[in-house]
């Protein structure tokens, strides 16, 4: 049986992605997540940018949050629900391990080095089918390849979970294929994916 986590929040959140910036709040029941893709529905201000914001970016940009309560994970300790946060990964530009100036080859090894994974640089690139020019690109040069880039600079770091900023439906569309792959190799790799839309 896969592991499920609920989790439960409360409070207002400013949230901000590379296209879209909104203000956001927890609804009033708990959020269940597994292993593998996680879907959440709903406007840009249903509640699902929300508790993907909160996983990934609570640590390195608190201004944005204002809760009412602790965030936890129903039947586990609070200490759970840091653990969680540490291994969260915010697939937006502006997640603190997504340096504007290095390489995504470079971050990758930084990674790496950081987490002493057995993965190697150029297994990941293969791995997340990055192009051999835009590996050595900084992420803001890699075009519709900036997903996969996230990803494998994320797996290198040693992060469980993946956490997306909101889409909305045209954005799905354009970068279909790529989060499609990007999406099928983290399941494939036992992570946690969250995908708040409006599709």
């Amino acid at each position: 049986m896969k592991k499920e986590y609920i989790i439960s929040c409360d409070g207002l959140v400013k949230c901000h992605s590379a296209f879209f910036e909104a203000h956001d709040g927890f609804q009033s029941e708990a959020y269940e997540f597994r292993k593998g893709r996680n879907i959440l529905n709903g406007d840009i201000d249903s509640g699902a940018w929300a508790i993907s914001y909160l996983l990934s970016m609570y640590h390195c940009r608190k201004k944005d949050f204002l809760l009412f309560e602790q965030p936890k994970i129903l039947g586990e300790s609070e200490e759970i629900m840091e653990e969680i946060m540490e291994k969260s990964c915010y697939m937006d530009p502006s997640f603190p391990l997504f340096s504007k100036r290095k390489s995504v080859r470079k971050l990758i090894e930084q990674g790496i080095k950081k987490s002493k994974s057995d993965f190697t640089s150029e297994g990941l690139k293969e791995l997340f089918g990055l192009d051999d020019q835009r590996f050595e690109r900084p992420l803001s040069q890699v075009g519709n390849e900036r997903y996969q880039a996230m990803a494998a600079i994320g797996v290198a770091y040693g992060m469980e979970w993946f956490c997306f900023p909101w889409f909305s439906q045209k954005l799905v569309d354009y970068f279909q294929i790529r989060l499609k792959h990007t999406i099928k190799t983290l399941e494939q790799m036992g992570k946690v994916i969250i995908f708040p839309a409006n599709i």
